[in-house]
């Protein structure tokens, strides 16, 4: 929700793809939903979460099937110009792996962006297979490939992937 009361949100209710919608809050009443069009949706894209800045100046979009990827799931960030959503970009190698990456959240400070990452066993390159005890113990370990939040700081991001 930005701070003016718009919702941004996911939702299969027109292909069975997931597709990224608002809904302004007009004089205390929520409007229709309208999508937010092909810049942002398209098909073959399945965009499971959207983060909208409180400001609307930029949104965070967790996507499978969105170009380029690094690979599962990766984070994008859209910015608004005087009202239109800019090209998703993905947030590179430093955030995205050939693992899955999902759940941004801004911190309430603004400072941070948080997110989920499976990377671990996985992504790990290897020239064998793992035994059963290297297995059980990064079983156990924290990238057992289950998923870990990480942070970064938002003003990296941001200065990053400005158009």
């Amino acid at each position: 929700m930005a701070t003016n009361g718009n919702l941004y949100f996911t939702s299969d209710r027109k292909n069975g793809e997931f597709d990224i919608y608002r809904s302004r809050l007009v004089n205390g009443k929520y409007q229709e939903a309208e999508d937010l069009g092909p810049t942002i949706n398209g098909e073959g894209i399945w965009s499971l979460e959207a983060l909208i800045a409180p400001d609307e100046s930029y949104l965070l979009i967790g996507s499978f099937g969105r170009q380029p990827s690094f690979g599962n799931s990766d984070l994008f960030i859209s910015y608004n110009q005087n009202g239109e959503w800019s090209k998703p970009k993905n947030l590179g190698p430093v955030i995205n792996t050939p693992a899955r990456e999902y759940s941004p959240r801004i911190t309430p400070d603004g400072k941070w962006l948080i997110f989920t990452s499976e990377q671990g066993m996985q992504t790990e390159k290897r020239d064998h297979p793992f035994t059963s005890d290297e297995f059980s113990q990064k079983a156990r370990g924290v990238f057992n490939g289950l998923g870990n939040i990480y942070r970064i700081p938002l003003d990296y991001v941001l200065r990053e992937t400005r158009p």
